[in-house]
């Protein structure tokens, strides 16, 4: 019964349901225009937070190397004295 209450609440979310809520007078224009503000930013969310991962991969990548550098320039110093 809880996944039906949650389904109905994402439904006020969804475009045409924002409109027929509209044109039968339950919602006003401006909730809806707030409410689909709403969701196209928490689809702009999941879009940056998609592009973000591969980034951090590569940032991650990034410091292994210079991990990496840091170590052999320690071994370098290290084998010098």
């Amino acid at each position: 019964m809880a996944n039906e209450e949650e389904n109905k609440e994402d439904s006020v979310y969804d475009e045409e349901d924002r409109e027929k809520l509209v044109e039968e007078g339950e919602m006003s224009p401006e909730e809806a225009g707030f409410m689909k503000g709403y969701d196209e930013a928490d689809k702009e969310k999941k879009v940056k937070k998609k592009e973000a991962k591969p980034e951090s991969k590569e940032v991650q990548k990034e410091k292994e190397k210079l991990e990496e550098t840091l170590s052999e320039l320690d071994t370098q110093k290290e084998n010098k004295q």
